[in-house]
């Protein structure tokens, strides 16, 4: 328990020192954490399209989904090559949020109907 202890004192230093930041930036960094396990921080063009796209879709939830569900799921689809960066990029924040509400990607949906029509 000791440890857990000088853990816990450690983190909460740190957020008392940087509590300003962290409070301004809260969003942010809980986006890029999570990316970081699935998407090469490196590619800025990537990380700033995932970014906005789960920003937005975050902030138009009307089902109180958790950020960090929103951003595993959208980053593990796409580390699992179920959509690609330009189908993110075409998605509405609606289409964004109803994959996440089914637990099922529907990103390149549209673009398969329009090519058997």
């Amino acid at each position: 328990m000791k440890g857990v202890f000088i853990n816990m004192k450690t983190a909460f230093d740190f957020y008392e020192s940087n509590k300003e930041e962290i409070n301004k930036n809260l969003i942010d960094i809980i986006i890029y954490s999570v990316m970081s396990n699935y998407i090469d921080l490196e590619d800025k063009k990537t990380c700033s399209i995932f970014h906005e796209r789960i920003l937005k879709a975050y902030m138009k939830d009307e089902e109180h989904i958790d950020l960090i569900h929103i951003c595993d799921f959208l980053c593990q689809s796409f580390k699992d090559k179920k959509f690609t960066l330009e189908d993110l990029e075409n998605a509405s924040h609606w289409e964004i949020l109803q994959s996440v509400y089914d637990n099922d990607l529907k990103l390149t949906h549209q673009k398969t109907m329009e090519n058997v029509f």
